[in-house]
């Protein structure tokens, strides 16, 4: 009987540390049945992406919230983990219904049925967009110290040179001036 118990605990346990990830707004888990195309999402991610708290999403529908200019690369991830039986990861962007760009991981893997054909891809998306934020103002300010610094050596040298050119002056004057 203690056995039993200690599953239930066990189990309990498990699934208030699902939900706990599953709540996070950074964090989304999603499950996509290849053989129905219905993609199941968690509902916190779901509100973020414009969806309804229930209901069926197909892979279009889900595909139609990325930038357009990274469907291609992820569609091409996902055909390749589907084909090779390997692990899925991507990033791209999301573009909400408020129109503000959010950066995201996902990172999957393949689910094979009896017979070896791929039949579920799962796993988690992370919202990763204040670290790509922070990248790229780092490169802003790695560029603007770039910048920073030609014009500075642009300066020295400017300098150098003036500097070159005095000392000719004053060499050539010494020497043209007549000897005491």
């Amino acid at each position: 009987t203690a056995r039993p118990v200690r599953r239930t605990r066990e189990l309990e346990l498990n699934k208030k540390r699902f939900n706990l990830a599953a709540d996070s707004p950074n964090v989304g888990m999603w499950e996509w049945d290849l053989d129905k195309d219905e993609i199941w999402i968690t509902p916190t991610r779901r509100a973020q992406l414009g969806f309804s708290a229930s209901g069926k999403i197909t892979s279009e529908e889900l595909i139609s919230r990325w930038h357009e200019d990274d469907r291609d690369k992820v569609r091409q991830a996902v055909n390749e983990a589907i084909e090779h039986d390997k692990d899925y990861q991507a990033e791209f962007r999301v573009v909400r219904e408020d129109g503000s760009m959010h950066w995201i991981f996902a990172r999957g893997r393949v689910q094979l049925d009896e017979q070896g054909k791929a039949k579920l891809l799962t796993g988690i998306s992370l919202d990763i967009t204040a670290r790509k934020e922070a990248e790229m103002l780092a490169q802003q300010e790695r560029s603007e110290l770039e910048r920073l610094r030609q014009q500075r050596t642009a300066f020295l040298e400017r300098e150098v040179a003036e500097y070159a050119r005095l000392e000719r002056e004053v060499i050539e004057s010494c020497a043209h001036a007549p000897r005491r």
